[in-house]
């Protein structure tokens, strides 16, 4: 079955099923071979993509970093940004952190596709800008207008 990830893109996960058994157990597949209850699923054999790929979309901060631990997609240029979150007298009691990148590569079957990165999650200002330093003095009015986006806007390399 296929995943469908944010904004025009899907993709669907290939099993490797060249080793091992797995059988059903309610409604789960498991290992008989792994004992207790934490099962591994099949190995990842590859991904492809269902349907045609966007020119351009959006793919969430955690599913771009679900894939890079899966293996089929590269963020290049990745870097971790903190931005206060908190209150304006205490602005880093809470902080967001973001996963942020030049190019994204996916790892297909079909071969490797590429995306720049054409804005990055982060913490944007009423005017579209990331907020890289809680402004002196902060005020109410300030944190109203500010934008947390999570997601890698992208567009497809020709």
């Amino acid at each position: 079955m296929a995943k469908k990830a944010p904004q025009g893109f899907a993709f669907r996960k290939l099993a490797d099923k060249s080793e091992g058994r797995r059988v059903r157990v309610g409604d789960r597949l498991v290992n008989p071979d792994t004992p207790g209850e934490d099962h591994e699923p099949w190995p990842l054999a590859g991904v492809e993509a269902v349907g045609e790929l966007p020119q351009a979309g959006l793919l969430s901060m955690r599913y771009v970093n679900q894939a890079v631990v899966e293996g089929w997609l590269t963020l290049e240029g990745n870097r971790i940004v903190h931005r206060p979150g908190g209150p304006p007298e205490e602005p880093y009691r809470v902080t967001h952190t973001f996963v942020q990148g030049d190019r994204i590569v996916l790892a297909l079957v079909s071969g490797d596709v590429a995306y720049r990165v054409a804005r990055n999650p982060d913490k944007y200002d009423a005017d579209g800008n990331p907020v890289t330093e809680y402004p002196v003095p902060a005020s109410s009015e300030w944190l109203a207008g500010c934008d947390v986006d999570w997601s890698f806007h992208v567009e497809l390399e020709s």
